[in-house]
């Protein structure tokens, strides 16, 4: 019989306003959608996201931020197995991987712009096409959708919901190939244009 490890955990103080920090948690599921952040109530200042990205069996990772003095916020993060419990090292590495994870990500939407923020976000295409439209195939359901070819975005397919990655040149000329849109977001989180 093997013995449980204790779910990884940490707590961090960041000074920075609460506001930030719920905004940035919330954020989460654009930049890596590995994430799936659950039903939360907002006055509670804790968020749970489920993810299956280090732990086959699926993970829930429980963030809680607490207000201090000032405009310092604590962040409590804890990774716990969606069934049983950590039961080797090498799962216990694992769901450490996820508060790295997180904490980089919050770190990195809080250098974010709300253009960017925007960007991440995606917009809702059409099912019929329009002036200034071009047609897209879902990478999900293979279906068809519109998406306006001026705006560097992700355009949430119509039928199923799925994030495409629809990108235009930077003079809105044309469309960019995803290795320009990965050097684009690569210069963002370096602090670069």
């Amino acid at each position: 019989m093997t013995s449980a490890f204790a779910n990884p955990q940490i707590k961090n103080t960041v000074q920075l306003p609460l506001g930030s920090i719920k905004e940035a948690v919330k954020f989460i599921i654009y930049l890596d959608y590995n994430y799936k952040l659950q039903p939360f109530d907002d006055n509670s200042n804790k968020y749970r996201f489920e993810s299956r990205k280090f732990i086959r069996e699926g993970a829930f990772i429980d963030i809680a931020l607490l207000e201090g003095s000032g405009s310092a916020t604590e962040i409590a993060v804890e990774v716990r197995k969606i069934s049983g419990d950590f039961e080797k090292t090498r799962e216990v590495k694992s769901a450490s991987n996820h508060i790295k994870d997180i904490d980089k990500l919050i770190g990195n939407i809080l250098k974010l712009s709300p253009e960017q923020k925007e960007m991440y976000k995606g917009v809702e295409a059409s099912i019929t096409p329009g002036k200034g439209l071009k047609e897209f195939t879902c990478s999900n359901c293979k279906k068809n959708f519109y998406a306006n070819r001026k705006i560097n975005a992700i355009a949430i397919c119509p039928h199923c919901k799925t994030r495409n990655l629809v990108v235009s040149n930077s003079d809105g000329s044309g469309w960019g190939t995803f290795f320009e849109t990965v050097f684009m977001v690569g210069n963002i989180f370096r602090g670069r244009k």
